[in-house]
C-alpha cells in the first residue's frame, strides 16, 4: 500500500518512515506497522483499495471493516 499512496512532501513512504539513529540507519521501516498508513486505506479510492487487497483472499469490505474497527480503538 505504501507504493500506492502519497506521503508528505512526495517522499516515498518507505523512505519517510525509515529508521535512523546514531547506531543504525535503514532505507525503510522494519518490523513496523504504521497506523497512519493503515488508516489511509479508508481515504483511498475504490480502485486503490481493490489493488491493495488483491491477492489477499479477502474482499474490500472485510478490510474496510477491520480498519474501521482498529480506528475506533484509539
Amino acid at each position: 500500500m505504501a507504493e500506492l499512496v502519497k506521503s508528505p512532501g512526495d517522499v516515498p513512504f518507505n523512505k519517510y518512515r525509515a529508521f535512523k539513529n546514531q547506531v543504525r540507519e535503514s532505507d525503510e521501516p522494519n518490523r513496523f506497522v504504521d497506523g497512519d498508513l493503515i488508516e489511509r486505506f479508508l481515504d483511498c479510492t475504490a480502485e486503490v483499495q481493490e489493488k491493495v487487497v488483491e491477492g489477499l483472499g479477502v474482499d474490500v469490505e472485510e478490510v474496510r471493516s477491520m480498519v474501521e474497527a482498529l480506528r475506533r480503538l484509539h
